[in-house]
């Protein structure tokens, strides 16, 4: 849960000192308030139908589903690209990134990740809100959908919080009798407990993002190599 408590997170003095300056008493949603969060903008939790590639290769973009469209029929694949420029969102696809150290900033698909939602939710003593974001990431062998809590704690401040992931492999893993399960094996056992380690309820859950890394960090990146190749 998200809290921003004179008690709470030692580890993030500054960007408490912050909150308390605003006067914030923030508290977290209940499971069940979670769900219908989640439910009033039919979000699937498993299985995400993960956006083709973008079309640019070489180039990896932050996706923003809300407002991209994709046309498929039987002859075409279509899909019109609109990347993420919401600052919540930009600072929560920054601490995931380097929380899991880029492992899942470069699927084949060309996708950093693909915002689902954004949404404020109205906290007493807050004018601000806090953002609750949704966003999924792919990896060769599964997608994982996380949501998360951010806050602005001053005008080139965020506080960030993975507050839940729900991962789905992507195809059943083979059986040992299966031609390919050697090779599945040595590629997919060593990524193993990276892929599947959660960062929710730990103490990499919650951090801070700067505008400047925002601006210079994994999100930025994305979003200006796809700029300059649409101009």
């Amino acid at each position: 849960p998200f809290w921003l408590k004179s008690h709470a997170r030692s580890h993030l003095a500054f960007g408490l000192a912050c909150a308390r300056a605003y006067a914030m008493v923030l508290q977290p949603l209940t499971a069940s308030e979670l769900q219908q969060l989640r439910e009033s903008y039919d979000l699937v939790e498993l299985g995400v139908d993960f956006p083709p590639h973008h079309g640019l290769q070489g180039r990896h973009l932050f996706v923003d589903l809300r407002k991209s469209s994709r046309q498929v029929t039987d002859r075409t694949h279509h899909f019109d690209v609109v990347v993420v420029t919401d600052l919540h969102a930009l600072a929560a696809h920054e601490l995931w990134h380097r929380r899991t150290k880029l492992l899942w900033a470069q699927p084949a698909e060309g996708i950093t990740g693909a915002l689902q939602q954004v949404s404020v939710l109205d906290r007493e003593g807050h004018p601000g809100g806090l953002r609750f974001v949704t966003i999924s990431f792919r990896h060769k062998f599964l997608t994982v959908t996380v949501d998360f809590y951010v806050v602005q704690v001053e005008p080139h401040l965020f506080e960030v919080e993975v507050v839940k992931e729900y991962r789905h492999h992507l195809a059943p893993f083979p059986d040992e009798s299966d031609p390919e399960y050697d090779n599945f094996c040595q590629e997919y056992l060593p990524l193993h407990v990276k892929l599947n380690r959660t960062i929710a309820e730990t103490p990499k859950a919650v951090g801070t993002v700067r505008m400047t890394e925002i601006l210079d960090g994994v999100a930025y990146k994305c979003l200006r190599q796809g700029a300059d190749r649409l101009v």
